[in-house]
């Protein structure tokens, strides 16, 4: 599945108080390892938390 950027909702910056609002709320939390740029810009396209 592909998206255009207008598609995508804009997404901020998670930090670390971020993340620990989004565990004491119980929101799933998804982290993945980028090992080069372009993986890593597919994985922010695709909402990915950490």
């Amino acid at each position: 599945m592909y998206a255009s950027a207008a598609t995508v909702p804009a997404q901020r910056p998670v930090s670390v108080p971020g993340l620990r609002k989004m565990k004491q709320e119980g929101q799933v939390i998804t982290a993945l390892t980028a090992y080069d740029a372009s993986f890593a810009h597919v994985l922010d396209a695709a909402g990915i938390d950490v």
